[in-house]
């Protein structure tokens, strides 16, 4: 099983990069930012900054894999969406964190699939 520090959630509106971080979350993993990610490269090194700590999910996905948050949360009449805290306390927002990876969520359709079928692949390069 791979194992990563601070990874980044990448792909098109609707592509489950939040539903994905809620389920990572509600497993114990930390959010730095949903929808927002300040990189930089320093000495050559990838960081993020944490951003806005909130995540913005479809309330089925907010429900199932955080629920306390959601019954917290607001709804964003322009996206159709909860917005939700998701655990009390957020990262400081000015301390670094190292990137290990970008991942990108895409659909794919095999031939002779009725629908799109998530695929994640880590990029590679700069």
């Amino acid at each position: 099983m791979l194992e990563f520090g601070v990874v980044g959630l990448l792909g098109r509106s609707g592509a489950g990069k939040s539903t994905l971080a809620a389920c990572l979350v509600a497993g114990g993993a930390d959010l730095v930012t949903d929808d927002m990610l300040r990189l930089l490269f320093e000495d050559g090194v990838p960081v993020v900054y944490p951003g806005p700590y909130r995540l913005k999910l479809v309330s089925d996905s907010a429900e199932r894999f955080l629920p306390h948050a959601a019954r917290a949360g607001y709804f964003n009449t322009v996206t159709g969406k909860i917005l939700v805290k998701p655990r009390d306390t957020p990262p400081p927002y000015d301390v670094p964190r190292r990137l290990d990876a970008l991942i990108w969520l895409g659909d794919h359709i095999e031939e002779g699939e009725e629908g799109p079928d998530v695929r994640a692949a880590r990029m590679r390069g700069t």
